[in-house]
């Protein structure tokens, strides 16, 4: 089985949707690419909710064949949701 890296940011905004954006790396760790385009994906979807979003969500998938699954909830602001995916993907600025 092979080594399954995989990030899903949610965006919920205030009539109910949702907006997921994600970022995979098969048989390797997160590198400073994948960072840069999970930012990217976000900026272009969410940024023109920004003033109606409700909260983000990040769920993620680690190991042989993904099997390590973590998820934080409800994250209210931009600073919580960079602190989460900065500890998820292990990549520095």
């Amino acid at each position: 089985m092979s080594l399954v890296n995989r990030v899903i940011v949610t965006c919920r905004i205030e009539n109910g949707d949702s907006i997921d954006v994600s970022v995979k790396a098969l048989d390797r760790d997160y590198n400073k690419d994948d960072v840069q385009k999970l930012g990217m994906k976000m900026a272009k979807l969410f940024g023109q909710h920004a003033d109606d979003t409700l909260y983000y969500q990040v769920r993620s998938w680690s190991g042989e064949g993904g099997k390590t699954r973590r998820n934080w909830s409800r994250l209210r602001t931009a600073d919580e949701l960079s602190d989460v995916l900065k500890d998820v993907m292990g990549v520095a600025d």
